[in-house]
């Protein structure tokens, strides 16, 4: 959402409905996180600000380095019960 993105099409992007992503965007919007601006019979959503920006960059790749972490301890712990993963 750099540019900005209107709720369709983060809803078709998120496979969820347009209601529920709608509502999402403006719980995020209230909490100052995304920026809403009419465009013609759409409403655009943008990242609030650089600060906001930099948190959800710094949060993405905090969870890209854990998700591997996090993935092995899951397949360890299957291993061990001796679940199936894969």
């Amino acid at each position: 959402m750099p540019n900005g993105q209107n709720g369709r099409d983060s809803a078709r992007e998120t496979e969820m409905s347009i209601a529920n992503t709608s509502q999402h965007l403006q719980v995020l919007e209230a909490a100052r996180l995304v920026r809403a601006k009419k465009q013609g019979r759409f409403v655009v959503y943008s990242l609030a600000d650089a600060l906001v920006s930099d948190f959800f960059r710094a949060f993405r790749v905090l969870a890209e380095d854990r998700l591997a972490e996090i993935e092995c301890s899951v397949a360890g712990s299957s291993r061990r019960a001796g679940i199936s993963t894969g």
